[in-house]
């Protein structure tokens, strides 16, 4: 079923491309969600220490790009909403996301980190 949230024609290719076959899909970043912004104003989300990007963490931990600290507590400067949304996603998060569309199929991650 389609419970993931991916484009419709990368769902129907790698559905159909599976009925052959495994599938490679090849991500551009890496991470779990690289880029994040306020929910409600879109106002790039900004670490309090540096004012470097912000990316989400497996478990919901916020790390900066930049410094590598954690940032805990964050609310929007702009419009002081707490709710983030992913710009763009990463491999993690896509990976996630192609096991949900397609449960039965085993799904292998590599990149930088790991194999």
């Amino acid at each position: 079923a389609r419970a993931a949230r991916l484009p419709s024609l990368a769902w129907q290719t790698a559905r159909d491309g599976l009925r052959h076959g495994p599938v490679l899909v090849q991500v551009p970043r890496r991470g779990y969600a690289p880029r994040l912004a306020c929910a409600q104003c879109r106002a790039p989300a900004r670490c309090r220490h540096c004012s470097g990007p912000l990316q989400g963490q497996d478990g919901g931990v916020l790390r900066c790009e930049w410094c590598g600290r954690e940032e805990s507590g964050w609310h929007c400067p702009e419009c002081g909403a707490f709710r983030l949304r992913a710009q763009v996603v990463g491999a993690r998060r896509t990976a996630e996301e192609l096991g949900r569309a397609f449960p039965a199929v085993p799904v292998r991650t590599s990149g930088r980190e790991h194999v």
